[in-house]
């Protein structure tokens, strides 16, 4: 018995490594990104496409904006490339994979403007899904809710702007009400300073739908168990950003190491694989929450036309 007690301790070792730091050869994952207009959803799926792709990790972004800025991103001055992007997402709908490939990334997307409606999502996210092993799709606030519901994570985008709150909530609680379930919502704080607006204060913020006259509440998830990244805003890194827009290229590796470990702990969420310093956010819940607390109350009362003029059309 005693020769037979260390066996038995390697071999509960090696399932709990294996249960935490071994990806499944069949894993998939379908991600929704979405956030209000120059929040940096795009710049958040591409700075994690590429930490993806560089792994070695077959990557497809799906392009379901209006604006299509990865039509843009991703053909710049290349008639060739533009004529595949502009069909790739039609492609993707009929069940054919067809998208503009760079290594192992591949891009569906369609000429900005495009009708979104004309395409069968189950197949457009089927097809990506087969031929890749994370799927991020690139949403704005009218992507089709068909696309939310296949996915099985949709990540929040939420700068420092206070403003940009009450477009989330408002989008959050339409997806609520189409039954999208909100246990699927985790939230990237991008460009995060350290200032008086804590990370805790912008997810209370975006954790409940407050009405403009402030007299309607509607709780959409639990601030305390939510989930969170940071992403840090850094000059430096806004000055590079602008370089790579500029010279069309799509490398982060420049960027500071506080950046590059920040991604790094989304990436590993979506994808967990060498997760040997994986550690998630979580809310402390330190005292209870007000309804319609401090900053947000007063930005709500500041000017809330956004409501209406920011938001055109709540998803399709």
């Amino acid at each position: 018995q005693n020769t037979k007690a260390p066996v038995l301790t390697q071999v509960m070792e090696k399932e709990v490594v294996r249960a935490v730091y071994e990806v499944p050869k069949d894993y998939k994952k379908v991600v929704c990104m979405v956030g209000a207009p120059k929040t940096g959803t795009t710049f958040c799926i591409n700075a994690i496409a590429t930490s993806l792709f560089k792994r070695d990790i077959k990557v497809g972004i799906v392009d379901l904006t209006r604006k299509r800025d990865s039509y843009t991103l991703y053909t710049y001055d290349n008639e060739g490339k533009r004529a595949i992007a502009a069909e790739s997402m039609k492609y993707a709908s009929n069940g054919l994979n067809e998208p503009l490939v760079y290594g192992k990334l591949s891009v569906y997307t369609g000429m900005p403007g495009e009708d979104r409606k004309q395409y069968n999502a189950a197949n457009v996210v089927e097809t990506a899904m087969n031929n890749n092993s994370v799927v991020l799709i690139d949403c704005d606030f009218s992507t089709p809710v068909d696309y939310y519901r296949l996915a099985q994570e949709i990540y929040i985008i939420q700068d420092m702007d206070v403003l940009n709150v009450n477009l989330i909530t408002i989008f959050l609680r339409e997806l609520k009400t189409r039954g999208i379930p909100m246990n699927k919502v985790r939230v990237i704080i991008n460009k995060h300073v350290k200032c008086a607006l804590t990370a805790k204060d912008i997810l209370d913020g975006i954790a409940t739908y407050t009405s403009p006259d402030l007299k309607m509440f509607d709780d959409l998830f639990t601030a305390s168990e939510m989930t969170y990244h940071i992403l840090p805003f850094d000059q430096e890194n806004y000055t590079k950003y602008v370089e790579m827009m500029y010279k069309y290229s799509n490398t982060f590796s420049s960027f500071t190491n506080e950046f590059k470990d920040s991604l790094s702990q989304i990436v590993n969420a979506i994808y967990p694989i060498g997760m040997t310093n994986y550690t998630s956010n979580t809310y402390n819940k330190s005292k209870p929450k007000s309804r319609g607390f401090g900053v947000f109350k007063k930005a709500k009362m500041a000017e809330m036309k956004t409501s209406s003029s920011g938001f055109e059309k709540v998803i399709e």
